[in-house]
């Protein structure tokens, strides 16, 4: 690299930096509520996002539906432009699933979560173990 470039490099690199402002990182708790019992059947099987914001919390609670028996782990997130996406893996602890539709809910909840972010959206995977 030419001397030249360099010093354009170190400019362009001093003048991002002195651009940037710092953000506070965003923080995830998550509290896995488990099976609120069968799924109604007079209800579509559909999951459901609900946002709440409180002191400075911000919460989504997660309902839907799985086979029974089930549990919860890896919990994940991830923001994409205005658009956050949440997700857990589901296993069977024992290696068993029961045939019924299972009503499960979580809880995902956020410190310090972008303003800009205005849409949620949440996705599973199964898994034997």
């Amino acid at each position: 690299m030419s001397k030249f470039a360099g010093v354009l490099l170190l400019l362009a690199l001093v003048g991002c930096a002195s651009t940037r402002t710092a953000s506070p990182s965003v923080a995830m708790t998550f509290e896995d509520l488990g099976c609120d019992g069968d799924w109604p059947t007079n209800e579509p099987q559909q999951t459901t996002v609900v946002r709440t914001d409180t002191d400075g919390t911000t919460s989504f609670q997660v309902r839907h539906s799985a086979s029974c028996g089930l549990s919860t782990r890896k919990p994940a997130f991830s923001i994409n432009g205005d658009a956050l996406t949440l997700r857990y893996e589901m296993y069977s602890p024992d290696g068993a699933a029961i045939l019924c539709d299972c009503d499960y809910r979580a809880k995902f909840n956020f410190t310090n979560l972008p303003p800009t972010v205005k849409s949620a959206s949440f996705e599973w995977s199964q898994h034997e173990r």
